[in-house]
This record gives C-alpha cells, sequence and structure tokens, in this order.
C-alpha cells in the first residue's frame, strides 16, 4: 500500500519528531514551521486556536478515537469504516489541513496496510471533503516533508514575508509585533 520512499519518510519523520501538524505548517510558512519545530509557541495566546479547540470540542461528539499509539493525534478515526480526519474552524487553510490529513493517512496506511480514507470537516459549513491516498498525494507529501527537513536544520528561522494567513496566525506576536487582536 504505502512505498518505500514513504516508510523512510515515516522513519525519518520520528527520527527527528516531525509529526501532522508540521505539514500543516510547511503548506503555511516556513517561518512558522521553523518556530513551531524548535518549541516557540505562542498558540495558547491566540483567539483563532481558541475557538478551533472549541469547534473541535463541540463538533462529531468532541474528539473521539484519538490515536497517540501511532504517533499521530488525528480529530477522528473511524476504524471500521477506514477514515481519519481533520476538524477545522473554517475553509481558509484547506490545504495546510489537507497535507496534515496526508500524514495521519500516510501513517495509518502503513502501519494497518489497509487503505484509508481522509475526511477534512469542516462543521460550520457543514462540508465534509474526501481526500484519497494516490500518487499525488505521495508526490505532495513527499515534497513537503523534504521542505521541513531543509527548513528545522537552519540555525535559525527563515526570513519572514508577510501573506494573507498572518492576520490570524498566532506567531504574528514574534514576526511581526502585532496580536490578532490589533488591526491591519
Amino acid at each position: 500500500m504505502v512505498d518505500l520512499a514513504i516508510t523512510e519518510m515515516l522513519n525519518q519523520a520520528q527520527e527527528i519528531g516531525v509529526y501532522g501538524l508540521m505539514f500543516q505548517h510547511i503548506t503555511l510558512c516556513p517561518t512558522r514551521t521553523w518556530l513551531h519545530y524548535h518549541r516557540v509557541d505562542c498558540a495558547h495566546l491566540n483567539r483563532h486556536m481558541q475557538r478551533g479547540l472549541w469547534v473541535h470540542a463541540t463538533s462529531y461528539g468532541g474528539t473521539l478515537n484519538q490515536v497517540a499509539n501511532f504517533g499521530i493525534r488525528p480529530d477522528q478515526v473511524n476504524w471500521s469504516e477506514g477514515t481519519v480526519s481533520e476538524v477545522k474552524s473554517s475553509r481558509s487553510a484547506d490545504e495546510a489541513a489537507r497535507m496534515q490529513l496526508l500524514f495521519y493517512m500516510a501513517v495509518l496506511i502503513q502501519a494497518t496496510q489497509t487503505h484509508w480514507i481522509g475526511l477534512l470537516r469542516t462543521p460550520q459549513t457543514r462540508r465534509i471533503e474526501r481526500v484519497e491516498w494516490n500518487d499525488i498525494a505521495e508526490e505532495k507529501i513527499l515534497r513537503a516533508f523534504a521542505g521541513i527537513k531543509q527548513i528545522v536544520q537552519m540555525p535559525s528561522p527563515p526570513n519572514k514575508t508577510e501573506k494573507n494567513v498572518c492576520r490570524g496566525c498566532s506567531y504574528r506576536l514574534l514576526c511581526w509585533g502585532l496580536s490578532t487582536e490589533d488591526k491591519s
């Protein structure tokens, strides 16, 4: 089900401490990726993160069926249907959430040697997007991991560049000296 390149990637990810959320970060911002990996964290101060935690706790029965024994913590796993889900409060970072979900799928496919379907859930819009594992998904996850490895080995964070995602980012204070409460 999962080829040798993915197996090697998963082994390397475990060795260097890279997990699902890092695949979300690399899709959004290299600076954010470096800061998160090096344990520079202000997420607990961010209103968007607090809102996301509330959505997780109040949607689809809360955070059921977490799979810590595989080294991952997706929002939901349905073993009987072979689905793994990520629950997001909005569609603002769909591609980043898809990358996180693809990592979880790779881990589960490798561990169980069965096919898994990813579900990207946005409860406030009642939207459920089905994510399939295929050659394109595999290529994307390998490319993202190569980027993560390169960034986390840097002695300091990459130069910041302002993007739309910066307005709600938990690292906004560190990068730009502004909180998510500041107007810009």
